[in-house]
C-alpha cells in the first residue's frame, strides 16, 4: 500500500474499431494533463456496451503492443505494465440502457444486465446491490423531455453510497453544466467523468482526455477495493480534469453517431 494520485477515465468504450495500442499510448499522454501531486496510478473504467467484450478479450491476451497484460488478485482488474512499471489499470464495467432510455454505468464490476428491460431505479438498485460503482450518465438528448423528469426525480433524492453522476467529454465546451447536475452537486452528489470514445477509427486520440482524480492509499493487487475504499467508504470528492469536445468535434461526432446507429438498426 502506498499513497497515489488515482487518475481515472470513468467512461471508456474499447470498441472493436479501436487500436488498443494506440488508445493506450494516447491515454497515457492525455492523462498527464491531470498534473497529480503524488505518484500516479492511471485507471480505465470500462463502460462496455452489451454487444462488446473487450475486457474478456484482454483477459485472454498477454500484450497490448509493447505492454504486458498482468492479472491482479481481483478478477475484474488487469494491470498493464512496461517491464516492471505499472502504467495503467483496466477495470471491467458495463453501460446499460434502462427501459426509460437512460444510460447507466455499472463500473468496477463483472455484472451484466440486459438493455431496455429494467426501469432506471430498478437497474440502479440491482447494480448497487451487486457492489458496482454506478453512474447516471449525461449524454446528448438523454436528460431532456420525458427522461429529464426521471433524472430530476433521481437527483432530488439524497446521494446513495456508490451512486454518482457521470459526466462525459461528449458534453461540448459550449454546453454549460446542466441545471440538474449543478443543483445535485450543491446537494452532495459527486461526479465521475470520462472521455466516452466513439466506435470510429481515429477515436484513439480521445482516450484519457477527460476524467477525475482522487488521492489516497492504493494496493496495486487490489485496485478496485482501493478505488471503492476512497470513493465510497471515505467519500472523497474527485477533482475533474481534462478537456471536453469543442463545437466542431461535437457536431461531427453527432452526425457520425446517427449514421452508425442507423447502420446497426438497419
Amino acid at each position: 500500500m502506498s499513497e497515489k494520485s488515482l487518475i481515472i477515465d470513468a467512461h471508456i468504450h474499447l470498441y472493436p474499431q479501436a487500436d488498443p495500442a494506440q488508445a493506450l499510448a494516447f491515454s497515457l499522454m492525455n492523462m498527464d494533463a491531470a498534473r497529480p501531486e503524488k505518484e500516479a496510478a492511471k485507471f480505465w473504467l470500462l463502460t462496455e456496451r452489451s454487444d462488446c467484450s473487450a475486457f474478456s478479450q484482454l483477459q485472454e491476451s498477454v500484450r497490448i503492443g509493447l505492454y504486458h497484460i498482468i492479472p491482479t488478485r481481483e478478477q475484474e482488474a488487469l494491470r498493464i505494465q512496461l517491464g516492471e512499471r505499472i502504467v495503467l489499470f483496466i477495470i471491467a464495467g458495463q453501460q446499460v440502457v434502462s427501459a426509460d432510455g437512460l444510460e447507466i454505468g455499472t463500473l468496477a464490476s463483472s455484472l451484466r444486465l440486459p438493455d431496455r428491460e429494467l426501469e432506471t431505479s430498478v437497474l440502479i438498485d440491482r447494480a448497487l446491490e451487486a457492489g458496482s460503482l454506478v453512474t447516471i450518465n449525461w449524454a446528448p438528448g438523454k436528460w431532456s423531455g420525458r427522461r429529464k423528469e426521471i433524472v430530476r426525480s433521481l437527483l432530488e433524492q439524497l446521494p446513495r453510497r456508490g451512486l454518482f453522476i457521470g459526466d462525459s467529454a461528449m458534453r461540448p465546451t459550449f454546453w454549460s453544466e446542466p441545471d440538474l447536475m449543478r443543483k445535485a452537486r450543491s446537494q452532495g452528489w459527486r461526479l465521475l467523468a470520462g472521455s466516452d470514445p466513439l466506435p470510429f477509427k481515429g477515436e484513439e486520440r480521445s482516450f484519457g482526455r477527460y476524467g477525475c482524480m482522487i488521492t489516497g492509499e492504493m494496493d496495486p493487487e487490489e485496485p478496485i477495493l482501493s478505488l471503492k475504499r476512497l470513493l465510497v467508504e471515505q467519500g472523497i470528492e474527485p477533482t475533474i480534469w481534462g478537456q471536453r469536445r469543442g463545437t466542431w468535434e461535437f457536431a461531427k461526432r453527432q452526425l457520425a453517431i446517427m449514421y452508425e446507429k442507423k447502420r446497426r438498426e438497419g
